[in-house]
């Protein structure tokens, strides 16, 4: 199926670790039928958490990327990893997002991470909205949650699907009044909601798409009805300026709430030219330069891996259209790269394609002298401006544990030097010894 770049919606699933990024990831891929079997972390089955050490550990190391359709909307979903360790990947994967979601656990609520999240998307002009997770937990409370949320992050925070009064299981649509009963398979049984199940929350989402359009404004406080398709041209222009961070619910692992969250990424998040323009680097200034759709084509390389098969690089495509066999200049280094094959992913299944429009995402493999936070272009002209990644606070000195093993040091420590920007490698004139530093 052919899209534009319209149709095509790019996500960040950020939050603390431990909420269940990765679970709402496999359920987003189960009920788009992209995978058969819904995986869990547990088990170190899942899509995502490929990695063998992902799977020892049993959480997320670095940004994983899986691509789904839902209601003719291509959606890119970057995995990121929790923990402060890998934040890296976090604004990695900001950076080529034009939307982050929050995940949070239903029963912890805010924790340190999802105000670092908060933070990082806000530092980035991410639009950011919540999911509240786990919410089959007995302990899962919604309502404190939301306040707690209203408190922290203001007035700006908005529900839009909700549980219903004292009724596991069973989700509520505010935005379209509708109310999803889930079997114990996932599948949902949708009917009307009735005025009781909204009043508690209604209110607060008519008064936060209200502060967005002046017009509603005047409806909201003449009390007069705002419909559904008003809602949801509001809450789309509150997403893309910032001015609205609304809050979805559910349990990834029941599939709860899953398909009522991707109906509203379809219908209201931001596309790649929702914002009309990117940031380039332009005679050594950063500037706001209009994104062209039909123009000469650009990507940039967010994120690479280095593997026993080779090199991957992770990029988007910031301007034009990439097509398959295309030759582009690198604007650092002005080599030539040829881009004989491209791919989608879904965890580690490439899917070869042909091109990929303007605000995609895809990867490309053995590009011999391109590295992260380069830019490439027909005339090797464009830079677009690159990640900013935090700086590293904890050293180690690296003693070789035996003679005639330096190279192999080496080799593995320039190896994630490449895979880890945050990552600084100095040899110390003073103690004559190479100090590795990092996040920790």
């Amino acid at each position: 199926m052919a899209i534009n770049t319209e149709q095509i919606r790019n996500i960040a699933l950020l939050g603390h670790g431990g909420t269940g990024k990765t679970s709402v990831n496999e359920a987003i891929l189960y009920i788009t039928k992209n995978i058969d079997r819904l995986g869990n972390t547990p088990a170190g089955n899942t899509v995502s958490d490929y990695d063998p050490e992902e799977i020892k550990r049993g959480f997320s190391l670095s940004t994983s990327l899986s691509n789904v359709m839902w209601k003719d909307k291509k959606i890119n979903v970057l995995d990121t990893p929790g923990f402060l360790g890998f934040a890296g990947e976090v604004v990695s994967a900001l950076r080529v997002c034009g939307n982050a979601i929050i995940v949070i656990d239903g029963k912890a609520g805010v924790e340190v991470g999802t105000e670092l999240a908060w933070e990082r998307a806000t530092d980035s002009g991410v639009p950011k909205a919540f999911f509240i997770n786990k919410y089959d937990d007995p302990e899962a409370h919604f309502h404190r949650i939301m306040r707690e949320l209203r408190d922290t992050f203001g007035a700006a925070v908005c529900p839009v699907t909700v549980p219903a009064n004292n009724e596991k299981g069973v989700i509520v649509d505010v935005v379209n009044q509708k109310k999803y009963t889930y079997d114990d398979k996932g599948v949902a049984t949708v009917t009307d909601a009735s005025d009781e199940d909204v009043e508690n929350y209604r209110p607060e989402l008519l008064e936060a798409v209200a502060a967005v359009d002046e017009e509603l404004m005047e409806k909201f406080f003449a009390e007069e009805p705002i419909t559904t398709e008003e809602i949801l041209k509001a809450l789309r222009q509150g997403l893309v300026d910032g001015s609205i961070a609304p809050v979805f619910c559910g349990s990834a692992t029941k599939l709860w709430g899953i398909d009522t969250l991707l109906n509203i990424v379809a219908d209201s998040f931001a596309s790649p030219v929702s914002r009309i323009y990117e940031r380039r680097v332009v005679d050594g200034e950063v500037q706001k330069v209009k994104i062209a759709e039909d123009g000469e084509t650009a990507v940039f390389v967010f994120k690479t891996s280095i593997d026993q098969f080779g090199r991957t690089s992770y990029f988007k495509v910031m301007n034009g259209k990439l097509t398959s066999g295309q030759t582009l200049v690198n604007a650092q280094t002005a080599s030539v790269e040829k881009f004989a094959h491209i791919y989608t992913l879904v965890g580690k299944k490439q899917t070869e394609v042909e091109e990929l429009e303007c605000g995609d995402i895809g990867v490309v493999t053995k590009l011999a002298n391109t590295n992260t936070c380069d830019t490439l272009s027909k005339y090797g002209t464009m830079k677009f401006q690159p990640t900013t990644y935090p700086a590293p606070y904890y050293s180690m000195a690296v003693v070789s544990p035996g003679k005639g093993d330096e190279d192999k040091i080496a080799q593995g420590i320039y190896k994630m030097l490449d895979e880890d920007k945050t990552l600084r490698l100095v040899n110390d004139a003073e103690t004559k010894q190479l100090i590795l530093s990092g996040l920790g």
